[in-house]
């Protein structure tokens, strides 16, 4: 590996300190860096494998050692990690430095982490300048900002060339391309901060105006401005707006806030009634699979019902009874929620009504994690406007057993009646032994299971077996019925074979 030695200028560290503090935080000086975190820039000339980004550590860990614990796919050659091999599978001839004394000793990785602002792999010549620190920095901190500068068009032109010439840029190349991302980023910043204008809902439900109101609109970036009342501030531009009754009633569009209109009032109708006469989930489909095995439910709150779903199951099926719409025809159905495996968007998909067929595909994955899915019916009125009525489903998840096994004292398995399935919690036995050995296995390998063990076989036993996870528990019971053991003598012919079973019918 070879070392960089870049030369000390003192113009271009003043000149890069000052473009880093007219707009992005600034972190202190290496010797006193930020706690808990450095910037980590990989890159060849003809591609950025790592753009800047954070890269967190914990106390007295070295910058090796911060790195490789990164989730980042570092490869070295050596037992003493020297040389960088591939990072990210790309092999290069990658030099190295950080800003920890610059120009003496700055590619080793064995320093502390606290003593770094900034991390780079490049094949570039002379880059360990402050001049390219300070815009390793600065492209770091432009990705963290959450007024979503990131969207807007100068600033993420700015950003990706800056990105872009990261790869090979020399200081006075640094020092311009870091002027137009801050540039671009304080235009933004005076864009914000313009002129508001007041936007007022005429708001009527079913005749009259709605005791509760809120309002939340979106401009064009991302930033959402949102109040209760029927009035807002905001400046000129592109909008979504959702207004609603603070319920599960709302309405959704977009207008256009102009710098000629200091006032603009818009009418808006919110739905009432009950869009949703019933909701209900099932493990199965159809008229002879859907009631068997719906899924057991409580209701949570007005148009809201929670749902429990054993942990062994990703199938769900959705009957969403229609209620009084505006319209049957025009009265769209959906389901907002993400599939588990691509994360693609769900919500778009027009489901049935009155239907025990609808497939929620990929809403939920095996184990204990729940989801909460918004229903959406949706109707679009003649004003242009959607009015939504929402039906909140949560769904919880309960753990299970993947086995049950009993035995008699001396091994010998014993029949349990319906055969073991997870879905089914109670069960019977005939026992003609004092004791039965209990067996169960949870569903996950982390799960508590109780009330195994040696059970005694009295009259009118039973066995409560418990399994737990992730704060819910469900339980399983054997009825166990006690049957004296009797001597069976057979006369069996000749060539013939005998079998003979007991109560619990075991041979």
């Amino acid at each position: 590996m070879k070392k960089l030695l870049g030369s000390k200028r003192i113009a271009a560290l003043l000149l890069a300190l000052c473009l880093m503090l007219s707009v992005l935080p600034v972190p202190a000086a290496a010797a006193e860096s930020q706690p808990g975190y450095f910037y980590l820039s990989v890159a060849t000339n003809q591609k950025t494998v790592i753009a800047p980004t954070r890269v967190t550590y914990t106390a007295g860990q070295t910058v090796l050692e911060a790195i490789e614990a990164s989730g980042y796919d570092f490869r070295f050659q050596g037992a003493d990690k020297a040389f960088v091999e591939s990072i990210e599978g790309e092999s290069a001839n990658f030099v190295r430095f950080h800003d920890y004394k610059i120009g003496d000793n700055d590619y080793d990785l064995t320093v502390p982490a606290e003593k770094i602002n900034v991390l780079a792999f490049s094949e570039a010549m002379g880059q360990n300048n402050a001049s390219v620190t300070a815009l390793i920095i600065g492209l770091g901190r432009f990705t963290e900002m959450t007024n979503n500068v990131q969207r807007y068009g100068r600033a993420a032109e700015a950003y990706d060339t800056a990105l872009a010439g990261l790869r090979t840029a020399s200081a006075d190349t640094a020092d311009a391309l870091l002027a137009e991302l801050n540039a671009a980023v304080k235009e933004y910043e005076a864009l914000l901060a313009g002129t508001k204008h007041t936007v007022t809902f005429a708001l009527t439900q079913n005749g009259a105006a709605p005791a509760v109101s809120r309002i939340r609109m979106t401009d064009s970036y991302g930033n959402v401005t949102e109040a209760d009342g029927t009035s807002l501030s905001v400046i000129a531009g592109e909008y979504s707006f959702e207004v609603s009754d603070g319920g599960a009633n709302s309405v959704r569009g977009t207008l256009t806030v102009s710098e000629e209109s200091p006032a603009e009032v818009v009418a808006v109708k919110l739905p009432y009634g009950e869009w949703f006469a019933g909701v209900r989930l099932s493990r199965d489909f159809g008229p002879s699979g859907f009631d068997p095995k719906v899924y057991r439910s409580e209701l949570s709150g007005t148009n809201e019902k929670t749902f429990y779903i054993p942990d062994c199951t990703t199938q769900v099926y959705l009957e969403a009874k229609m209620g009084a719409v505006p319209n049957e025809k025009d009265t769209k159905l959906r389901t907002v929620y993400t599939y588990t495996d691509t994360g693609e968007d769900a919500s778009e998909i027009t489901r049935s009504w009155d239907s025990n067929y609808t497939a929620m595909s990929r809403c939920i994955r095996y184990g204990m994690d729940g989801i909460t899915i918004p229903l959406e019916g949706r109707y679009t009125g003649t004003d242009g406007y959607m009015q939504v009525q929402t039906y909140t489903i949560h769904i919880v998840r309960v753990p299970t057993l993947r086995s049950v096994t009993v035995k008699a004292p001396d091994g010998t398995p014993q029949i349990i009646e319906p055969v073991f399935d997870p879905y089914t919690n109670e069960y019977t036995m005939t026992a003609v032994t004092d004791s039965i050995l209990l067996a169960a296995e949870g569903y996950g390998e982390d799960y508590a299971v109780s009330g195994t063990g040696t059970i005694r076989t009295a009259a009118d036993a039973e066995a409560v077996i418990g399994v737990s996870a992730s704060g819910q528990t469900a339980q399983y019971t054997l009825r166990i019925t006690r049957s004296a053991a009797a001597n069976v003598k057979l006369a069996v012919p000749d060539g013939c074979t005998a079998e003979v079973r007991d109560a619990a019918g075991n041979t």
